[in-house]
């Protein structure tokens, strides 16, 4: 009896993150709440990518996230996936290539990262802007100098 007992107290500290983790899915539940294994099954919040094109000319061509073709949100989704686990580590530099071989008319890219950042002051996530400017000759391109309010603006879109 105590070992079936026992058995069934394992058993259900086993499953009980995944039984949490749909209860935080389906319902809202707090992951803080219920004996607080869900904290552990809920996804952290994860880095958001845009692409400006920089023409011949200097100009920008940005690009509207619905407007986005397929190809280009495949190679944003595998970048993404590299960024949100490896941070800054990860090389924007093979984005930025089959960026430019996608759009032979661009000069350059900028590729805009919004990394979350926790606010230790307020608790709440917000965004830490990161340009990366690549040149079609394989060298560094200088980003525009845009200000915080227009980097924002292009993931309001």
């Amino acid at each position: 009896m105590k070992r079936s007992f026992a058995a069934a107290c394992l058993v259900a500290f086993a499953l009980w993150p995944a039984v949490q983790f749909g209860l935080t899915q389906k319902y809202g539940v707090d992951p803080w709440k219920l004996f607080a294994w869900g904290m552990y099954t809920v996804p952290g919040p994860k880095p958001l990518a845009r692409i400006v094109g920089i023409r011949p000319d200097g100009g920008t061509q940005k690009i509207a996230v619905v407007n986005y073709s397929e190809a280009e949100r495949r190679l944003l989704e595998r970048y993404l996936m590299r960024r949100s686990a490896l941070g800054l580590l990860a090389d924007e530099a093979p984005l930025a290539h089959a960026l430019l071989e996608l759009h032979p008319q661009w000069q350059g890219v900028v590729i805009v990262v919004a990394d979350p950042e926790l606010d230790r002051r307020t608790a709440i996530f917000t965004p830490r802007f990161h340009l990366h400017g690549h040149a079609r000759a394989g060298g560094a391109v200088e980003p525009p100098a845009w200000s915080e309010d227009e980097i924002a603006d292009l993931f309001a879109s």
